[in-house]
């Protein structure tokens, strides 16, 4: 998040779920979220992508 310039810190702890076949991508949008504060789950398919979201829907918002 970018307030004025700079880089702000996430004031709370949102779950964000990343789906995305490219590795690569994931692996640095992961990066980038964690080291701002969010608690981030990957995955590389959809049907896995669906299926985390379904086992811990009560972490994310839908």
């Amino acid at each position: 998040m970018e307030i004025g310039g700079t880089m702000a810190m996430a004031t709370k702890e949102p779950n964000i779920l990343i789906i995305e076949d490219s590795e690569r991508i994931c692996e640095t949008l992961s990066d980038i979220l964690s080291e701002n504060g969010y608690e981030v789950k990957v995955a590389n398919q959809g049907k896995e992508g669906l299926a985390l979201a379904k086992e811990e829907k009560s972490l994310f918002a839908w």
